[in-house]
């Protein structure tokens, strides 16, 4: 069964449909799969904005550009929760938390 794509998943396919970002196959998987330092992730995922907002002509500064930032945020949030509740739906406490917690080595 194909699990639903999380934030950095879409971020990182949204952005490699314009440009590469020049990232290895490795921190491709590392990024999309939340597997990296949170500044990292962070740096990474400014890094895909950018070349997202680059390739649509806007300026870092202008007002569209704020909104645009809001929206993937917004975006990125929704996909998290409805993943996290399709993945989870049915399941009791412990196997919540065990998804959340439990499958990192």
């Amino acid at each position: 069964m194909t699990s639903l794509p999380n934030a950095s998943q879409t971020l990182l396919k949204v952005a490699s449909l314009f440009d590469s970002p020049g990232w290895q196959a490795a921190e491709r998987t590392r990024f999309a799969t939340l597997d990296m330092r949170f500044e990292t992730l962070r740096l990474r995922g400014a890094d895909l904005v950018t070349i997202i907002c680059d390739a649509l002509s806007m300026s870092p500064n202008s007002p569209l550009w704020h909104d645009f930032a809001l929206h993937v945020s917004l975006l990125g949030k929704h996909l998290d929760a409805h993943a996290m509740h399709t993945s989870t739906f049915g399941a009791d406490a412990r196997q919540i938390l065990w998804t959340l917690f439990g499958n990192k080595q």
